[in-house]
């Protein structure tokens, strides 16, 4: 979900299936910006933090079994053109290379 002024800020983690949630700074970079919340407190709390900086955010899922991995694919005419598989450290829930 992405947001600039939610207006209800519990709809907005529901929407995304609840809690944990992941929550990014639009204009981050290299995994600067990007905060697991464990609860729908801590989400909240987390939201209305970076509402107050007037940040634009995207609220994701929290996908545990993926082990700190992700795959980006490169698709082109609706085809897979490229893809990569991207590992954190062990521990991290990113899986930002520059992490």
């Amino acid at each position: 979900g992405f947001a600039s002024r939610p207006d209800n800020i519990k709809d907005l983690i529901k929407n995304v299936g609840g809690a944990p949630v992941v929550i990014k700074l639009l204009e981050g970079t290299q995994g600067i910006g990007v905060v697991l919340a464990d609860t729908a407190k801590a989400a909240e709390a987390i939201i209305e933090a970076f509402m107050g900086l007037k940040a634009n955010i995207l609220v994701q899922e929290f996908v545990k079994e993926a082990g700190g991995a992700d795959i980006r694919c490169l698709v082109i005419g609706g085809k897979v053109v490229a893809a990569m598989k991207r590992q954190g450290a062990e521990g991290e829930f990113r899986s930002n290379l520059h992490r």
